[in-house]
């Protein structure tokens, strides 16, 4: 080795050595990308990678250029956003468990073969005990597998049976890990940030705060990998929306002495003995005063609403549902048992029918499979609780009188009829 070569790599040396001091060091030993030099660990991969017959290049086993991009999102001291950073690339949980299995599949292998008489590169040796062969292992074997399996560079990480814990040399890492992560992390820190999301979220979750860290101990990471941290920070402020969005409970109730329907929270259209009537004018009151399965006050629909924003998820707003005509959702307080799914319907108001016409109403009974005829439903009432017909056209002639009143313009005054969730969207989750 020439003096330039040999005072160069002295230069290198000592540079890498100061970059990586203080806590940048501690996560870097912490996960034994560095050597005992302080230099980055150097290791051969395949190239191109995965080619088994490829090229074995030497080089450090993450490009410094990684490293310097994690840095740039942990300016403190302890460095912990930094470890959680590094613990993610290479690959979070469950790449761990990965290592633990491939581990645990070497030692079976290995002490099988050293109990047969074979040794480390398949010399015949003197056949060893399982306890002889368990303490050669533990002694050995062990600490380089351990190092390999857990703290893996490309070619083991990028194994496609045991895709163990590592990293990847190159930008953006296995499956675009690095990249992904320093998206997530930097919406995440915005989060942080952002005073007041923290207390309309503490407000909402008193049980489940936002904790400003990613780690809930020294050794627990408070996120599993890099998609669960994505999938937290893409959906916080959809929780928010949604939260608001299913506290605007609106419903219709009883006629005033003056004429009116009032409107609030907890108003109730119809009561007597037999049946109940409540007018939902909102997607919460739907959800909160409707039968789940039934499509307009599905629960599921409405939070992959917020998942995916988009609208076709929600069925408030399209032709065939509210944009048609409001609902009522009639239950009857007796027991329907010759007809169980006639407890609960759903009636649809079909604004372009004439009032107290055939198709003036669409109703849906518990089962919700095909619309049903006024028709069809008086008689199956007649059938299962003769009783409370006659609350049943009552409730439906108080129903015509209520829409004399209805204009169509109040699907728009109020809009979680027809989603709600759009305004609440567009308002809450631009990113």
């Amino acid at each position: 080795m020439n003096d330039k070569i040999a005072s160069a790599e002295v230069l290198v040396r000592s540079v890498l050595a100061e970059a990586y001091s203080g806590g940048t060091a501690r996560v870097l030993n912490k996960y034994h990308l560095l050597d005992e030099t302080g230099n980055l660990r150097q290791v051969s991969i395949k190239f191109p990678p995965g080619d088994i017959n490829g090229k074995e290049v030497p080089g450090p086993i993450i490009n410094p250029d990684v490293i310097d991009r994690f840095l740039a999102l942990d300016g403190s001291n302890n460095k912990r956003i930094f470890d959680w950073m590094i613990f993610a690339a290479g690959g979070g949980e469950p790449h761990r468990r990965e290592s633990q299995r491939a581990l645990d599949l070497a030692k079976t292998w290995i002490i099988d073969n050293r109990m047969k008489g074979l040794g480390r590169t398949d010399d015949k040796i003197k056949p060893m005990s399982r306890q002889e062969a368990e303490a050669d292992w533990t002694a050995n074997d062990l600490p380089r597998y351990h190092r390999d399996y857990f703290f893996a560079d490309q070619d083991l990480a990028g194994d496609v049976q045991y895709p163990v814990f590592g990293w990847y040399r190159e930008w953006p890492g296995r499956k675009q890990v690095y990249e992904k992560m320093v998206q997530a992390v930097g919406k995440w820190q915005a989060l942080a940030a952002d005073k007041k999301f923290v207390q309309q979220w503490n407000r909402s979750n008193p049980k489940d705060p936002f904790q400003p860290s990613l780690w809930v101990d020294d050794e627990t990471p408070r996120y599993k990998d890099v998609d669960a941290l994505a999938d937290f920070v893409g959906q916080v402020k959809a929780t928010l929306a949604r939260r608001k969005a299913e506290g605007n409970v609106v419903t219709v109730g009883r006629k005033s002495p003056e004429g009116a329907y009032p409107t609030g929270p907890e108003e109730t259209f119809y009561e007597d003995e037999q049946l109940k009537v409540i007018i939902p004018l909102t997607a919460a009151a739907s959800l909160k005063k409707g039968y789940n399965d039934w499509c307009i006050s599905n629960r599921s629909r409405w939070e992959q609403y917020f998942r995916d924003r988009q609208r076709s998820s929600l069925l408030w707003g399209s032709d065939s549902y509210t944009a048609k005509g409001p609902f009522a959702f009639f239950t009857f307080k007796v027991p329907t048992t010759a007809d169980s799914d006639l407890q609960m319907l759903a009636a649809h108001v079909q604004l372009d029918q004439n009032p107290n016409s055939p198709g003036r109403f669409v109703f849906w009974d518990k089962d919700n499979k095909v619309g049903i005829s006024t028709s069809s439903i008086v008689s199956r009432i007649n059938r299962s609780v003769p009783a409370a017909l006659p609350s049943f056209r009552k409730a439906v002639a108080e129903l015509e009188d209520w829409l004399t009143q209805f204009k169509r313009e109040q699907l728009e005054r109020f809009p979680a009829l027809e989603g709600v969730a759009g305004q609440l969207v567009a308002a809450m989750l631009n990113d």
